[in-house]
């Protein structure tokens, strides 16, 4: 048997059933890249409801300010893992 039919052939049809598979899936990409976005009266007609109260981040950060004490807090070293377990004392 031929070094071709052996090595050669089967690798050829690898790098061609290769190539076309991807692009099969560039095909996909460059499909649902073109679609295109609902606009807020298809929104309405399909009857999707919208979040209305969005907070924003300087919100979040004034309600979760509020919540946690960041003025007194204590650091506590956690234990590594090749040390023995020892008391909260430390």
């Amino acid at each position: 048997m031929s070094h071709f039919r052996k090595y050669g052939a089967p690798l050829l049809a690898l790098l061609v059933m290769g190539s076309y598979g991807l692009m099969q899936f560039t095909q996909l990409r460059y499909t649902y890249q073109k679609s295109k976005t609902l606009t807020e009266e298809e929104v309405k007609s399909l009857g999707i409801k919208k979040k209305e109260n969005v907070l924003s981040l300087e919100e979040e950060f004034e309600r979760m300010q509020q919540q946690i004490d960041i003025k007194n807090w204590q650091n506590v070293r956690g234990p590594r893992p090749w040390e023995p377990p020892s008391s909260e004392g430390n």
